[in-house]
């Protein structure tokens, strides 16, 4: 980022264009664009993460619940990046930024929350090094010591789609530049993590 925007910038208001989200059964709640359909309506998703996707820009927000890692905060970060990149079987790897949020607004129970930016270059489906898209990530931490949870949020957005992905008619024409691309992307886990909240502890167990 450049320097003047090395901090992520809280939305004045929710976006017109955004809906809440029942996560979990509803025992969670947060609000993403309307355009990111739940993919749980097509195809089974982990009963762990609820998974969120817009195919005409190849976009995708995943809620995860997971045990809280025994690491540090930005440490628990690094290590969920990584697990991702090797997940996709991503290459050119590299974090770009790593920051502490002061709070969780709706949801006081919260321990560190932290948002790390990053890029890699992966291809979707094992589709192969000429099928491989440039990616931007976003991924949000939100600790709850509570529940010993692990909430994270993340935000995958292609900038640029390979003419041999399986992405590229989908996408077609629909993409942003890379740069209001990445700007939006950031206002979207911003208000996800401003709008996240407990509803039912029970979700997490006794």
């Amino acid at each position: 980022w450049a320097d003047q925007a090395r901090t992520l910038v809280r939305p004045r208001h929710v976006d017109g264009m955004a809906a809440p989200r029942m996560l979990f059964g509803g025992a969670m709640s947060t609000v993403l664009p309307a355009r990111l359909g739940d993919v749980s309506d097509v195809r089974p998703v982990p009963d762990h993460q609820e998974v969120f996707a817009d195919p005409e820009r190849d976009q995708s927000v995943i809620v995860e619940l997971l045990e809280a890692q025994d690491a540090t905060n930005e440490q628990a970060l690094q290590v969920f990046f990584q697990d991702l990149v090797e997940l996709n079987g991503g290459t050119q790897a590299r974090v770009e930024h790593v920051e502490k949020l002061q709070s969780v607004p709706n949801l006081p129970e919260a321990g560190y929350t932290g948002v790390l930016e990053g890029h890699m270059v992966a291809a979707k489906h094992n589709e192969g090094p000429a099928a491989a898209n440039r990616v931007h990530l976003l991924l949000a931490l939100v600790r709850l010591p509570r529940a010993k949870t692990d909430v994270l949020i993340t935000l995958n957005t292609p900038l640029e789609i390979s003419m041999n992905s399986s992405s590229a008619a989908a996408t077609n024409g629909h993409l942003p530049t890379a740069d209001t691309a990445v700007e939006e992307a950031r206002r979207i886990v911003v208000q996800a993590i401003d709008t996240l909240q407990v509803s039912d502890w029970g979700l997490f167990g006794p």
